[in-house]
């Protein structure tokens, strides 16, 4: 799946602190390097490839960390209490990326404080990336939190201090260079041989400590020269991983077993004790199953800006597990 990070900043009263962007931006670069690293092998979820967005630009692919420098300091902040400009540039935005199935979206959104109450365009905005395009909203504000607005849990956002991403956590934290799916992780019952549904769950790759490091000195070697990557074949994601049931690791046939590695991981706090009963079974195994298509459904629906003011005066918006854009799989 491509990754997608869009970047915007708001202000309320003064201008952002200069120090403080740039301190944000030096996070982000080396971010941006991690991430050029990828997997030290070509792996059947991730693709090597980022795409970035500096509101009110365009969706920009990054081949070097040129292609992100200076772009935090120097893009437009927006005056929050008129954010209409800034809710349509993030829509046209989304707009781009209105195939679903095929990518991970991160939003950062670096504010001098947070909106004691959101701001509707915006709000909107932030929901239909949340709702439809299956974001993960990171806020970093500069200045101290002295209360979380109750409008961003329903966005699930993480919201951060910059004084506190400056001495205890980067952007990796945040904005994981790892990922390589997001959605719901559904549980097979075969007393009635439905599923049930929790969301919130992201799959990454299991980057290896000394990988890493060989991979560092490479890139590092005057003489290195990237090798030419075979481009995968175009696929198309579902939303739910689901558990079909457990198995004895031990009993597994070898040749069933490949070399790729991934960790499964909650993005909601609430889910953590759901997490540690269901994935913490000691020595059982998951068989698990996630749908993935090389077309998409002929009927499916767009998530357009069109498409979502349509379904929200409907009142007809996807549940989360729907996956009826996948053709066939």
């Amino acid at each position: 799946m491509d990754r997608r990070i869009l970047l915007f900043k708001t202000k309320c009263d003064e201008d952002l602190n200069s120090q403080r962007v740039e301190e944000i931006e030096n996070k982000f670069i080396k971010c941006i390097q991690t991430y050029s690293l990828g997997p030290h092998r070509q792996l059947s979820l991730a693709r090597n490839e980022i795409h970035t967005c500096f509101v009110p630009g365009e969706w920009t692919r990054v081949k070097s960390t040129a292609d992100v420098k200076n772009k935090i300091r120097e893009n437009k902040t927006y005056e929050i209490k008129d954010s209409t400009e800034l809710s349509e540039s993030i829509n046209t935005m989304l707009d781009c990326i209105s195939t679903p199935g095929r990518s991970l979206l991160n939003i950062l959104w670096v504010c001098d404080q947070l909106p004691k109450t959101p701001c509707p365009g915006l709000y909107g905005a932030l929901d239909r990336a949340v709702s439809w395009h299956s974001a993960q909203v990171t806020v970093i504000t500069l200045g101290d939190i002295d209360d979380y607005p109750y409008w961003l849990n329903t966005l699930k956002a993480q919201v951060i201090p910059v004084s506190e991403l400056c001495w205890k956590h980067g952007l990796e934290d945040l904005i994981s260079p790892t990922l390589v799916w997001r959605g719901n992780l559904s549980i097979f019952n075969d007393t009635n041989y439905t599923s049930d549904l929790i969301e919130g769950f992201e799959l990454h790759f299991n980057r290896d400590a000394q990988d890493l490091v060989l991979q560092k000195i490479k890139l590092s070697k005057s003489d290195y020269v990237k090798e030419e990557e075979q481009e995968p074949s175009l696929l198309f994601y579902g939303r739910s991983l689901e558990l079909v049931c457990t198995v004895n690791p031990l009993e597994v046939p070898p040749n069933l077993i490949t070399d790729q590695r991934y960790v499964i991981k909650s993005t909601y706090s609430e889910n953590d004790e759901i997490s540690k009963y269901i994935l913490d079974e000691g020595s059982s195994a998951y068989i698990a199953r996630l749908r993935v298509s090389e077309e998409l459904d002929k009927k499916r629906m767009e998530k357009s800006s069109e498409n979502w003011r349509k379904c929200l005066i409907e009142g007809k918006l996807d549940s989360p597990e729907d996956e009826a854009y996948l053709g066939n799989d």
